[in-house]
């Protein structure tokens, strides 16, 4: 096969992996935290692009008056 048509490939299969092949990353923090963790791991590595992402940012609840 040729090289082009092999990598197109490999990112289509990549991109419609059942999700049980897909890796899950759960950040925790502000949003600003969350979306500098998620650079930095995807900088370094640790992470791609594709990876599922869930951002755990906490909320106070509502005060009742």
């Amino acid at each position: 096969m040729i090289r082009n048509v092999e990598s197109r490939l490999r990112k289509l299969e990549a991109i419609q992996a059942p999700p049980a092949f897909r890796r899950i990353h759960m950040i925790g923090g502000t949003n600003d935290e969350c979306e500098a963790q998620k650079q930095s791991m995807i900088e370094t590595g640790h992470a791609d692009e594709t990876d599922d992402f869930i951002f755990l940012i906490p909320v106070s609840p509502p005060v009742q008056q």
